[in-house]
């Protein structure tokens, strides 16, 4: 997971600085990343987030981008709820202390390492997360006065996501 979380804690290296396995990680999770983007079920779902947010206001940039983060981050929630895989998550933020020493990455590798199995989040909370993610970027940014659109809309789909979340991943593991 270490592509997706460098950015959130605002950290850059270069691959050729870190443990070769930790690097291996890395090419583990492009791989990963590749399939999930072309399975039918991520690209129907991304589509059906971006038809419901034209009801809103988003900009057409801003809706695309929302809709796949919001579909990603519903599934990572979907996730949360196993034992197993947050157990394997913690584990593998073990190995990101030698990445960076960077006060952010430091700080993002405690926070998440403290995330316990539990209910998935609210979904102001996975819109708000939605928003940060997409305000790294200035084309793709929206402001406060969408995140409750933008959690309405994620609301209506999370059901979906939670439910195909199994087999989804199931899939892809094999």
């Amino acid at each position: 997971v270490l592509p997706d979380l460098l950015p959130m804690a605002g950290v850059k290296v270069d691959r050729v600085d870190v443990p070769e396995t930790v690097a291996a990680g890395w090419r583990s999770h492009h791989r990963a990343d590749a399939a999930f983007h072309a399975h039918p079920v991520f690209i129907d779902g991304v589509n059906a987030l971006r038809t419901d947010l034209r009801r809103t206001a988003l900009g057409t940039g801003p809706r695309r981008a929302a809709a796949h983060v919001g579909w990603e981050l519903l599934l990572d929630d979907a996730l949360v709820e196993d034992e197993a895989t947050v157990d394997a998550f913690r584990a593998a933020l073990r190995h990101g202390g030698g990445v960076s020493q960077a006060r952010g990455w430091t700080i993002l590798l405690d926070r998440l390492g403290a995330i316990r199995p539990g209910p998935p989040a609210d979904v102001s909370v996975i819109a708000q997360r939605v928003q940060r993610a997409v305000g790294r970027r200035p084309r793709l940014a929206f402001g406060d006065e969408h995140v409750e659109d933008v959690a309405a809309v994620l609301a209506g789909h999370r059901p979906r996501i939670l439910a195909a979340a199994p087999a989804l991943l199931a899939e892809l593991a094999r």
